[in-house]
């Protein structure tokens, strides 16, 4: 079975619409999120469909005016466990929310509920910046391993909005959203270069499964390594959780270089212990 098909599979992750996640209990410490700079309009799903993905969300609440009713632009995701905030927080945190021409732009903030920060593993140090919002990609290849293939788009996504959800990621080389019937109507896919493969790793755990409808059915965003490169992209995720203290091979060496250091010795004669 695909990770795709079970992401949605209600037997292992039980009812997928999202209003029955909106408040299914408290989430133990450790395992809250805290988001602002949120857009006034979005209501609790639209709010859960941005972070639906990144793990079993129990609960979701956007804090609201006493009086009006109308929100105040942040609130809080409960998870079922504390790696779904690890990755919320890296898929989330600075994407572009403001209107798509305004600069220098509106940008989410993810991060630990305050009082749970010192329960957060660390993140790793080797992850690019953010791309500069606003700044047009140069069209230009990007090194191996770098490339991503970008595929159940919605039908009314264009460059711009390919763009707007993969610009937090790292700096960009390329966005290219397919069109067939001389630019009239989207093939449903596209692509994304970056200037480092990370950025692309980090791209990826970020947008795949990614909710499309705001009831939570339907096709999911899937995010791929680009034909050709996969082996790239491996060698880049397993330098990725060399640096990760969440990782199980934290700092362990990779077999290639166990073996290759295994030879070395052997060459000159060196006995291992």
């Amino acid at each position: 079975m695909s990770v795709a098909s079970r992401r949605r599979d209600p037997q292992i992750f039980g009812d997928q619409h999202l209003k029955h996640k909106l408040n299914r209990g408290r989430a133990n410490p450790g395992c809250n999120i805290y988001v602002y700079r949120m857009p006034l309009d979005w209501d609790e799903l639209e709010f859960a469909r941005h972070f639906d993905h990144y793990g079993d969300l129990i609960s979701c609440t956007i804090v609201r005016d006493k009086d009006s009713g109308e929100s105040r632009g942040f609130g809080f995701i409960g998870y079922s466990d504390q790696e779904a905030v690890r990755k919320a927080i890296l898929g989330m945190d600075g994407l572009p929310v403001g209107p798509a021409l305004e600069l220098p732009g509106k940008f989410l903030s993810v991060s630990p509920k305050r009082g749970e920060e010192h329960l957060l593993v660390p993140f790793p140090d080797c992850y690019p910046p953010a791309g500069v919002y606003g700044t047009e990609p140069p069209n230009t290849r990007a090194p191996p391993g770098a490339n991503l293939y970008i595929y159940n788009i919605p039908a009314e996504w264009r460059d711009i909005e390919l763009y707007r959800h993969f610009i937090h990621y790292g700096q960009l080389t390329s966005v290219k959203v397919m069109m067939k019937d001389e630019n009239k109507e989207s093939r449903g896919f596209g692509f994304v270069g970056y200037v480092n493969p990370i950025s692309a790793q980090r791209a990826m755990a970020g947008m795949t499964n990614f909710c499309i409808n705001v009831d939570g059915s339907g096709k999911r965003i899937q995010v791929t390594s680009k034909r050709g490169e996969e082996s790239a992209a491996r060698k880049c995720k397993a330098e990725i959780a060399f640096k990760d203290p969440a990782h199980p091979d934290y700092q362990k060496e990779p077999p290639e270089e166990i073996e290759a250091g295994a030879a070395m010795a052997e060459s000159l004669g060196v006995r291992a212990h």
